[in-house]
């Protein structure tokens, strides 16, 4: 017992606030943690591992989230269609266009 109450003596505030938003017994995952405890995502890292340090929660599950961003040339693709689409249209217009006439596009880079 004196154990339980040297732990409840020495959690942070923002470790409370964490635990408050715990159910008995349930699981709760990051973004609900985050939202009903209010507190930042880098509070809640700080806090949990407090918590995990203490032995008063545990991890029952992590998982990768993947994000995935265009780069400059992604978005010049995405604005502007790729290489391949653009020929293509260029050759719709005009079927007599030509190579040189498809490498002289101010559109196209000569590398594509």
């Amino acid at each position: 017992m004196d154990d339980l109450k040297d732990i409840i003596g020495s959690l942070h505030p923002l470790e409370v606030k964490i635990l408050f938003a715990f159910e008995a017994g349930k699981t709760i995952g990051d973004n609900l943690l985050i939202q009903q405890a209010s507190v930042e995502q880098a509070q809640k890292d700080m806090a949990i591992g407090w918590l995990l340090a203490k032995g008063v929660v545990t991890v029952v599950a992590e998982a990768v989230e993947k994000m995935v961003t265009l780069t400059e040339t992604g978005e010049d693709y995405r604005g502007h269609k790729i290489p391949e689409l653009r020929i293509l249209q260029a050759v719709k217009e005009n079927p007599d266009i030509g190579m040189a006439g498809i490498r002289g596009r101010s559109d196209l880079d000569p590398a594509e």
